[in-house]
């Protein structure tokens, strides 16, 4: 029997209640991830709701939200092996969001194609390519990446950010006089963190040169150290139109079974840019992470909980969303804050996530992994076709340095 509104009413308000506070629901996450995902399912399936309202729900992204959502306090983040009490596997919701990103992904290409949504013009605009390696990395290895930067950058005529350690990030705030923006950034922090540190200098540098009226908007392209660059031909715009990026797109970024990823990025010169970086760097209380499973180093058959350490992608992954503002928010005031209405909570419209994939238009994918044998005796099935390894016409590749 397909949910009716009772149900999504009932669903929104356990889920409501148990996001008032992070600690809250991250006390419990299978049993949030639980009730996001089958809120999920029933704003989908419901048998009241007409096909123009399930076609409302899905281009608004709520199911996109939810499941990302869901991602992102699951401890197991999806893993295949993931099973709980809780009816909810791992692979279940890793498959539910691929396909709900892929269903999502073709809606605001098809309102693009169709000039529902302006797309964005972005010929001539100027770019910053960025790069921070952390200083941990073979020294061919950052010389290689180097000089695949600085070959794409001098054949487009961009500017280049490369630095070659996490050190050289914080010296970049200071030598252009932006030491301020470092404050509230401890210094035992130094370390982490560097993908936003390193983009929000670069923006903070765009908007120091931009114009008060620019005829064209910057933007940022991030790749990671460990990100080839692998289609040097295309430029920005070119990869900005094939991927049908509109004019209010500010953050561009691929995903996997696991939500968004972080080695490949691109950032419109924008306020909302501006301020999702600044979401992205703000450390919560050590209360607010959830355990997630590890072995046992002495008996891999053992499986443990621990408390996780928040890493930089695992803040990436909230703060691409509104309740995160509403988290933090809340917690500086020492109240809980005001329940979220998930039936009605949307993606937001500035973030456009990628899959992993061939895109819509034919072209290749932002990023992909690089290409290994292990699936190479059987067929690939649909979810692993959406984040698929490296082929030749995909921009970059995500290299395994290990």
């Amino acid at each position: 029997m397909k949910p009716g509104m009772s149900s999504i009413r009932r669903l929104n308000h356990l889920l409501a209640l148990s996001t008032s506070t992070p600690i809250m629901a991250l006390e419990c996450p299978f049993a949030v991830a639980s009730a996001a995902t089958a809120l999920a399912s029933a704003l989908t399936f419901s048998s009241s709701s007409s096909s123009e309202a399930r076609r409302e729900a899905a281009e608004g992204g709520r199911t996109l939200l939810l499941l990302h959502f869901a991602l992102a306090v699951h401890p197991l983040r999806g893993q295949s092996s993931g099973c709980s009490q809780w009816p909810l596997q791992g692979r279940d919701l890793s498959s539910g969001f691929l396909h709900a990103l892929l269903g999502y992904r073709s809606l605001q290409f098809g309102h693009v194609l169709k000039g529902e949504r302006r797309p964005v013009a972005a010929e001539g605009a100027p770019v910053t390519v960025v790069t921070t390696c952390t200083g941990n990395e073979p020294v061919d290895v950052i010389k290689t990446i180097r000089e695949n930067r600085a070959s794409y950058a001098s054949q487009h005529g961009y500017e280049l950010r490369f630095f070659p350690s996490v050190a050289s990030v914080q010296e970049g705030f200071l030598a252009v006089g932006l030491g301020e923006a470092l404050e509230g950034i401890k210094a035992n922090d130094a370390e982490f963190f560097w993908r936003a540190k390193s983009l929000l200098l670069s923006l903070l540098e765009r908007r120091q040169q931009q114009q008060p009226s620019p005829q064209k908007t910057p933007w940022l392209l991030w790749l990671d150290c460990s990100a080839l660059l692998t289609d040097p031909a295309l430029p920005v715009d070119l990869l900005l139109h094939r991927e049908g990026v509109a004019e209010d797109h500010s953050v561009i970024a691929t995903a996997d079974d696991s939500g968004i990823r972080p080695e490949a990025l691109l950032l419109k010169s924008s306020d909302f840019s501006l301020d999702f970086l600044e979401k992205w760097l703000q450390k919560p209380s050590a209360g607010w992470l959830p355990p997630h499973v590890v072995k046992d180093p002495k008996d891999p058959a053992v499986h443990r909980w621990q408390r996780e350490d928040f890493t930089e992608h695992v803040a990436l992954r909230h703060a691409i969303s509104a309740y995160w503002d509403i988290w933090q928010q809340a917690e500086a005031k020492g109240e809980a804050a005001a329940p979220v209405d998930w039936s009605h909570a949307a993606w937001q419209r500035e973030v456009l996530l990628l899959p992993q994939a061939t895109g819509p238009a034919g072209g290749g994918a932002l990023l992909a992994d690089e290409p290994s044998d292990n699936k190479a005796h059987r067929p690939w099935t649909h979810d692993e076709q959406l984040m698929r390894p490296w082929r030749e016409g995909d921009f970059a590749v995500a290299l395994r340095l290990d």
